[in-house]
């Protein structure tokens, strides 16, 4: 990489020598190292990983060209382990024991056990895709494909809680805080229940307006690369909010504000973080009196706008910073003074905790399984599969008490 390049991070490193980095924070490698001693990948300059990575650049793409999530996840995350552990040795080795002394290598790094399985995963199509180019031995994929997943409760591996949909209550609550565009991708999500990336990039021409029900037909999508189309009904509340956007006359529907104003559109991403600003600044009124309540009266004038201003950014270490640099100006110990609103502020809870669009997609994906047919639901969400729409059915105790009744 170049002189810029980042072994902590990988940033501005380039794809070859980001695939090369040990992780940093790896104090294993040398034990792992030589519980992989008699496996790996062959010796030479087209390495597997690499051939990998050249067929994954041109095959994970959109038709734009741009390169989809997935590249990234092999690069950086994916691969990194059997690179770090397995450079040097002979593909043909490398079986399933081999499989999993990476898998324990990602266990130790304190990755959940979702994304063991989805890493795990990537080195096992890494390999199949390996054997069609007759790269590897025949049956190299089988043998890799009899080390099952971790399952829940069963394993080392850290769990996360399930992600939980949004209440509606706190969307309310945070709408006025909200941007004009994120407001309106919000109202529009809400309604539809389409997915983070559909809302982001929705433009004029790939609205149909020719019929009283418009049709939306998102350019990119979670399944077009399987030849399904994905077509997004938009009613009159969602015509309402569109309306004056598309009187803008702009490229993207949704023209990005503050900060970002010199991007085209907003990404997920950017989204995502406009939402849980907007959230905080909700929770910021209430966090702030629990914080100046702890100053007393006689002072509290000197902080207080400060305080205020820390409601985008509050954290223990920078309302520290804050209070004890105006203590010192104003010749107060700034030790007492710290350690109260610190103390408050770590006891606080927040009236509208941080929530993502991936919960409000769910929020709005569960009130639209529970108020229409499931085959219906999983046309409106997108779904190719129904075993992923049944994920948003909730056990309902009071509609089995009263079908156990109807049944007497």
């Amino acid at each position: 990489g170049s002189s810029s390049c980042s072994p902590k991070t990988g940033r501005g490193c380039s794809p070859r020598s980001r695939l090369s980095k040990p992780h940093p924070c790896s104090s294993r490698t040398a034990n792992y190292r030589h519980a992989a001693k008699g496996c790996g990948l062959p010796v030479g300059r087209l390495q597997i990983i690499e051939a990998f990575w050249k067929h994954a650049q041109e095959h994970y793409r959109h038709e734009d060209g741009t390169p989809t999530g997935e590249t990234d996840r092999i690069i950086q995350y994916a691969l990194r382990p059997v690179r770090l552990l397995f450079a040097d040795q002979p593909a043909k080795e490398f079986g399933p024991a081999c499989l999993e002394t990476v898998r324990n290598h990602m266990i130790e790094e304190g990755l959940a056990r979702s994304v063991i399985n989805q890493r795990i995963g990537v080195v096992k199509r890494m390999f199949r895709w390996a054997e069609r180019k007759e790269m590897v031995p025949r049956g190299t994929f089988h043998n890799l494909a009899t080390l099952e997943a971790l399952k829940a409760g069963r394993s080392r591996a850290r769990e996360t809680a399930e992600v939980e949909p949004v209440s509606w209550e706190n969307v309310a609550a945070t709408l006025p805080y909200l941007p004009p565009s994120v407001r309106a991708m919000v109202q529009v999500q809400q309604l539809t229940g389409m997915r983070p990336g559909e809302v982001v990039t929705m433009r004029t021409v790939d609205i149909d307006r020719s019929e009283s029900d418009w049709i939306y037909r998102p350019p990119q999508h979670k399944t077009k690369h399987r030849g399904i189309a994905r077509e997004v009904p938009l009613l009159e509340k969602v015509q309402a909010i569109l309306k004056p956007l598309i009187e803008q006359k702009t490229e993207f529907l949704f023209v990005p504000e503050g900060r970002i104003a010199r991007a085209k559109r907003y990404t997920t991403t950017t989204y995502a973080q406009a939402i849980r600003r907007g959230a905080a600044a909700a929770s910021a009124p209430e966090r702030h009196e629990a914080i100046l309540a702890t100053i007393p009266a006689d002072v509290r004038k000197f902080f207080e706008k400060q305080v205020r201003r820390l409601w985008k950014h509050m954290s223990p270490k920078r309302l520290a910073r804050v209070i004890e640099r105006i203590a010192k100006r104003k010749k107060l110990a700034p030790g007492p003074l710290v350690d109260k609103a610190v103390a408050a502020l770590e006891k606080h809870v927040d009236k509208v905790p941080a929530w993502s669009p991936n919960q409000l997609r769910h929020a709005a994906a569960t009130r639209i399984v529970n108020n229409s047919r499931l085959e219906d639901a999983r046309v409106v969400l997108g779904h190719t599969d129904m075993r992923t729409t049944l994920r948003y059915v909730k056990p309902d105790l009071k509609r089995a008490i009263d079908a156990m009744r109807k049944l007497g």
